[in-house]
């Protein structure tokens, strides 16, 4: 007898003759379709009872007294949320049925109470703080029946509650403050009692239930009355927003805890839920991460209310501080072991843009001052340290970012340098520090730009800013600053810099100290092992375009001192003696050799300009050139690099000719005959090199005369 197939009551029914019962059981699409039509028809049916229960309303509302009116919604609201409860926890009841009578039950409650106010029969401040108990018994009710969409009618229900706070403080400006202090406790009640409430769920359900807060926490930054609560009392208005905050950071942190655990049990084997087998390495993207951007919202919200109330600076840093102080506090806890590797990278990134807006609060037109830039880097520093030590390089990344664009923000007096050049170094010592945490990292690898940015620009220029403030004379701490930053560019360049990116750790300790770029050869061409060495030589001529520098050397500029100029160009030169010898073993490479020599003309003809304090076209200039030329004659010889002895030949032909038809006609006698000379005497000791050269390369070989 041929099995019973499914009628379309549920019950089985019997299969038709010559049909396989496989094909009789529904289709995935029927399946589909079925419960689409569920959830539509229970929607249509939710809104048919409540269209008919506010037409019968509207036609009687004239003859109902508003107590009665009120009473009888409030009594069929709570007896819809009684009965969708006991529908809820029967077995045979479909959720869908039980969420539809809760969810109609939660909402007329919220209409009945806030009616209740509106028509005046409830005071504001007790029909508040029962729209509060309400909330949170639809909170607790969520929870002990797992129906989701009750936390929704509650998070809406909270939403039209905060509405009603802001329109009641809008009408009775001096209730303010009671008002701002009543939605942030309602804020925070219903956060505690979702994360109290929410252990009673399945672990994998969790993250859904705590949504209400969060939304609430948005809501209450937008409507909050803070403009009518500050002029009643700042300290009151600076405590009720960092509160508002201190709740938004805790829920996160206990939402995203939640959804993590949530996803740990959803993918862990069965052996690993009983703690007998290691869980997989490879994770996908949870997106309940991207609930931490609910902070940097908040705060953005409330940078752009609390920057156009009307007071001094100094209330508006003590938010700041405030602000700070609790931002500070949740990136502590992020340093938990327990909580450190719970998304991460989304909660440092967002901790860290929450507390730059949480800073700007407090900052006036002329920048940070040192108090508040110091504890706003501070923060950054420990949001960015948990993404570290989680194993995610972004940190480093975002921190030297930070560092580097942190001037912006900043005061531009001394006190303000001594707290960048700080927040510089712990960058760096981060960085290594997540080296040293993470050996088999290859991401950390192209950290090193981080470091040598750090290094070579905001140290040194920092170091010499604290400098000048500490008793240095002004005039000095520019020439300083820049000749830091080449010395570190030459000492970098020397551990190996220009061989490639190494880890840091091991660049700054030495271990690749003398590495250049060599030439490659293979698939019939050579090539350079690494283009680190060309990039360097670059950024060594953009070091020679700052405009210390250029100032220096413009003759019609500001008149440095000689001190300075020798400074300067002491850093000049030792930069073109680095750039020479990072590309020496790659001048026979044309490109590169064209680099080495017209970044080490440029830098050299740089450094006499300096020294010799004289225009480009004075006699200084063309010797430093004609020199040039035959140092590139050389090394062009030395390292049979043909396009660098092409350059310094035709370099030095346009110095002799410029010393004898242009430059010199304005000369003394005397100065014309010395560097006639000097010209001669250079243009003759080429002539014998090229000689020599030539009889070297077109000698037979010793093989070819023993033949």
């Amino acid at each position: 007898m041929p099995p019973a197939a499914p009628s379309w009551t549920g019950a089985p029914g019997p299969v038709p003759r010559g049909q396989d019962p496989l094909t009789a059981a529904p289709s995935r699409p029927a399946r589909t379709e079925s419960r689409v039509g569920t959830y539509l028809l229970a929607g249509a049916a939710a809104l048919l009872v409540i269209l008919s229960g506010a037409t019968l309303v509207a036609m009687l509302w004239d003859a109902i007294p508003d107590t009665v009116k009120v009473g009888a919604v409030l009594a069929l609201g709570v007896g819809l949320t009684a009965t969708g409860t006991w529908l809820a926890l029967r077995r045979h009841v479909s959720g869908l049925h039980a969420a539809t009578v809760m969810g109609i039950g939660g909402g007329l409650g919220f209409v009945g109470l806030m009616g209740a106010c509106l028509l005046g029969i409830v005071p504001a401040v007790p029909a508040f703080a029962a729209l509060g108990a309400w909330t949170l018994v639809l909170i607790v009710l969520a929870a002990c029946t797992r129906l989701v969409l009750t936390t929704v009618i509650a998070a809406l229900g909270g939403v039209a509650t905060a509405a009603l706070a802001a329109g009641q403080a809008a009408a009775r400006p001096q209730e303010s403050l009671l008002a701002l202090l009543l939605m942030v406790s309602y804020v925070g009640a219903t956060a505690l009692a979702s994360a109290v409430v929410v252990r009673v769920v399945p672990p994998t359900a969790r993250p859904a239930h705590l949504v209400a807060p969060l939304l609430l926490v948005v809501v209450t930054a937008v409507l909050a009355p803070f403009e009518g609560a500050h002029r009643i009392s700042v300290p009151g208005t600076a405590a009720a927003t960092g509160l508002l905050v201190g709740v938004l950071v805790a829920h996160l942190l206990v939402l995203t805890a939640c959804a993590r655990a949530a996803q740990d049990l959803r993918e862990a084997p069965p052996a690993d839920r009983d703690g007998q087998g290691p869980s997989p390495a490879a994770r996908p993207s949870n997106p309940w991460g991207a609930a931490w951007l609910g902070a940097p919202l908040v705060l953005a919200v409330l940078f752009v209310r609390l920057i156009a109330l009307p007071d001094a600076p100094l209330d508006s840093r003590t938010s700041s501080h405030l602000l700070l102080a609790v931002l500070g506090a949740a990136a502590l806890a992020r340093l938990l072991p327990a909580v450190r590797p719970t998304f991460a990278a989304w909660a440092g990134h967002c901790l860290l843009a929450a507390a730059l807006l949480a800073g700007l609060i407090g900052s006036p037109l002329g920048g940070l001052p040192a108090p508040l830039l110091g504890e706003l880097l501070l923060v950054a520093l420990l949001a960015e340290v948990s993404v570290l030590l989680a194993g995610d390089v972004s940190g480093a990344w975002v921190l030297g970012l930070l560092a580097v664009l942190v001037q912006a923000v900043a005061a531009n007096r001394w006190d303000d340098s001594v707290v960048v050049l700080a927040n510089a170094l712990a960058v760096v010592c981060l960085v290594l520090l997540a080296d040293h945490l993470l050996p088999g990292n290859g991401a950390v690898r192209p950290t090193t730009l981080v470091v040598a940015a750090l290094l070579v620009w905001r140290v040194p220029l920092t170091a010499a800013a604290t400098a000048g403030g500490l008793g240095l004379p002004q005039r000095w701490v520019p020439a300083l600053g820049w000749g830091l930053s080449a010395a570190a560019l030459v000492l970098l360049a020397a551990l190996g810099l220009g061989q490639g990116l190494h880890r840091p750790l091991a660049l700054l300790a030495g271990r690749h100290a003398g590495d250049r770029a060599r030439p490659v050869t293979g698939t019939g061409r050579t090539r350079p092992s690494s283009w680190a060495s060309v990039i360097l030589a670059l950024v060594a001529w953009a070091w020679s375009w700052n405009w210390t520098l250029l100032d220096a050397a413009a003759p019609d500029g500001v008149a440095a001192a000689q001190g300075q100029r020798i400074v300067l160009g002491a850093a000049t030169l030792a930069l073109a003696v680095a750039v020479v010898w990072l590309l020496a073993p790659l001048l026979a490479l044309p490109f590169h050799g064209l680099v080495a020599a017209l970044v080490g003309t440029w830098l050299v003809v740089a450094a006499t300009l300096l020294v010799r304090d004289t225009a480009v076209t004075g006699a200084a200039a063309g010797v430093a050139m004609l020199v040039s030329g035959a140092l590139a004659i050389v090394l062009g010889f030395r390292r049979r690099a043909r396009a660098v002895r092409l350059y310094g030949l035709c370099l030095v032909i346009l110095m002799v000719l410029r010393f004898a038809f242009w430059d010199l006609g304005a000369q003394s006698s005397l100065t014309r005959v010395l560097a006639l000379l000097v010209g001669g005497l250079v243009c003759f000791g080429l002539s014998v090199l090229y000689a020599r050269a030539d009889a070297q390369w077109g000698a037979p070989s010793p093989a070819a005369q023993a033949a």
